[in-house]
Order: C-alpha cells, then sequence, then structure tokens
C-alpha cells in the first residue's frame, strides 16, 4: 500500500468503533474477527469521507469493500484519485 499516513488514519477510523482493535496484518477479515458488522459500516463510512473529503457512492458500499484495511485504502485511493 501506499500513503502511511492514509493507513494510520484508516486504523484510527477503526478505533473509534471498536477500542480494543487488534489489526495483526492490512488482509485480516475485519468481519471474521468480530471487528466489524453492517452497522459499524455506516459509521465508518461517514467517518472516511470526513477524514478523506471524498464521497463514496452507493453501489461501492458493499461489505467486500470493507472487508479489511487493505481494501478500505483500495476504496478510498480509488475516490482520492478522483
Amino acid at each position: 500500500m501506499g500513503d502511511f499516513g492514509m493507513e494510520e488514519k484508516v486504523l484510527n477510523i477503526l478505533k473509534k468503533i471498536k477500542s480494543d482493535i487488534d489489526i495483526k496484518d492490512y488482509d485480516m477479515d475485519l468481519f471474521a474477527n468480530d471487528v466489524l458488522n453492517s452497522l459499524a459500516i455506516v459509521s465508518i463510512l461517514v467517518m472516511i469521507e470526513e477524514t478523506f473529503s471524498i464521497e463514496i457512492d452507493p453501489e461501492d458500499i458493499v461489505p467486500e469493500n470493507f472487508q479489511s484495511m487493505r481494501t478500505i485504502c483500495r476504496l478510498i485511493e480509488t475516490y482520492a484519485r478522483q
């Protein structure tokens, strides 16, 4: 992944949702490891849009895009380039 600052911001957002989060690697499944659920996606989405000044299209708000730190960062990078 590219921007370390982005990764740190995403991790901070996840910590606001679940303060005791322990990300072992960027591909860790956030749903299987009980970090996220479908309700948490809404909160994360709002914080991501505010933090990175982007607006994510509704069709991209799917669990696959929030599965891991890597997929969240990839989603942000897609919108940050627009």
